[in-house]
């Protein structure tokens, strides 16, 4: 069975960014969540987690944080974005909107 992992932060969406539901755009999938405030080396997290499939959670303020934190690590699984905080003017920069599908952010 396939896992993909959550990255959440539950201070996203005015607080309420532990309610992040993504698991019906992986159908047979089993998720694993992982609070993003408490990842302390995302080379660890990455390393740990290997090729399956990371799902970022959270708003434009959650993505800036997460971009500086990864700058120059390199991640060997895909990587997807879902917008669920109260900020998503990078969704919209892309011609998406909140609650469509998770995008690939690697591109």
């Amino acid at each position: 069975m396939e896992v993909y992992h959550i990255l959440y932060n539950p201070l996203s969406d005015n607080g309420a960014g532990k309610k992040v539901e993504v698991e019906s755009f992986f159908p047979g999938a089993t998720p694993q969540y992982h609070d993003i405030t408490t990842v302390k080396d995302y080379a660890d997290f990455f390393a740990s987690v290997g090729e399956e499939t990371v799902v970022l959670c959270g708003g434009d303020g959650t993505l800036h944080r997460f971009a500086n934190d990864t700058c120059g690590l390199s991640i060997p699984g895909k990587l997807l974005y879902y917008a669920s905080g109260s900020g998503n003017d990078f969704l919209g920069d892309i011609g998406g909107k909140k609650g469509d599908a998770p995008i690939d952010l690697k591109p």
